[in-house]
């Protein structure tokens, strides 16, 4: 795996041995209803997601009229004045607000609002032109990765490497809506991870939580996850969104499974020092044995005894055949002291 440069957006950071930033995405969830983005905003706050990102998209300037995606842009896009109203909103809540410009007018709309960060969807990640002037902004980019090839994110990132910006994450992602289990490729975030010196993160299209889980305990350090008020809502992604409850769980989820994460060498943990004294097997004496008796695996027990201490087993073989230098009383530990290794050395 590869030293990962880790970067930060509005003072939070990402990467290695950093808590996953988690992203809820609005998208365009609000359906053109500024009042629900402001609802939805709230929603993923008290979820406690870091950050919330949407769309921006400028429907004449996307897609040629007649399109699908055309008529439904045009109908429920945000300009310049909502965008204003959401990213007051984020500050005064106190958290972090950016987007995903779809073009040109879009990425002017990010610069003028002074976003923390842009995201660069999977669609936009081969828009060479779109990618480079949202880099020139200064502000780190969050790169989707869906329906790319390995080679196709390595000259993405040598195309960012050629103007010196390395300010950037990239998430593993599968272009389905929803991803059933079997599309979700998971094992290449580690790919992903071998192959570039970046914070790599998940942006999930499934239901459920498990795959998010499943991507944190891979090492994602950036998630992203599309959140609404209800799945029963029209239009947008609504219906594979999280709701605020799931969302909840999903976070606090995370974050257990980053405490369970914690370590990485094999050891024993501070807490489990006594039990292991206590549950590990120690020689004791089976019966009586008097002084002078020769130690035979008929009289040494491996037993756990009533106090933790006494020879551990490797001394088994070693102590058989010896005699015993004083009395050992029956389930007693058997200690280095009650054995006579001077005199069986000479027989």
């Amino acid at each position: 795996m590869n030293e990962t440069l880790n970067i930060e957006i509005a003072g939070k950071k990402i990467g290695q041995n950093e808590p996953a930033f988690v992203i809820a995405e609005i998208g365009v969830n609000h359906n053109g209803d500024i009042d629900l983005a402001h609802k939805l905003i709230d929603g993923a706050l008290q979820s406690g997601a870091d950050a919330v990102k949407f769309q921006t998209i400028d429907a004449d300037a996307s897609y040629v009229p007649g399109t699908p995606s055309h008529d439904i842009f045009s109908k429920i896009s945000f300009g310049l004045e909502e965008y204003e109203s959401i990213s007051n909103h984020c500050k005064e809540k106190g958290i972090v607000f950016f987007t995903t410009p779809g073009d040109w007018p879009s990425l002017e709309i990010c610069k003028k609002i002074s976003v923390p960060a842009v995201k660069i969807s999977s669609g936009l990640m081969t828009n060479t032109p779109i990618v480079l002037a949202a880099a020139r902004l200064g502000v780190p980019l969050v790169i989707s990765t869906g329906g790319a090839y390995l080679w196709e994110i390595g000259k993405v990132v040598n195309q960012l490497e050629d103007i010196n910006f390395k300010d950037f994450t990239l998430l593993h992602c599968v272009s389905i809506y929803p991803a059933d289990d079997d599309t979700l490729n998971l094992n290449a975030i580690s790919d992903m991870q071998k192959s570039f010196p970046y914070p790599i993160g998940y942006s999930d299209h499934s239901l459920g939580i498990t795959a998010v889980l499943s991507a944190v305990t891979l090492g994602a350090k950036v998630i992203e996850k599309h959140c609404t008020l209800s799945r029963e809502l029209p239009g947008g992604d609504n219906f594979l969104s999280s709701e605020p409850d799931e969302f909840k769980k999903l976070i606090e989820q995370i974050r257990a499974c980053e405490n369970m994460l914690i370590g990485g060498t094999k050891k024993p943990h501070k807490k489990e020092m006594e039990f292991r004294e206590r549950f590990r097997r120690r020689l004791v004496a089976n019966r009586d044995i008097e002084k002078d008796e020769v130690l035979t695996d008929e009289v040494v027990g491996l037993m756990r005894p009533l106090e933790p201490y006494g020879l551990s087993p490797d001394f088994y073989q070693e102590i058989i055949g010896k005699k015993a230098s004083k009395k050992i009383f029956q389930y007693d530990p058997i200690t280095l002291d009650a054995i006579n290794f001077s005199d069986l050395s000479k027989e």
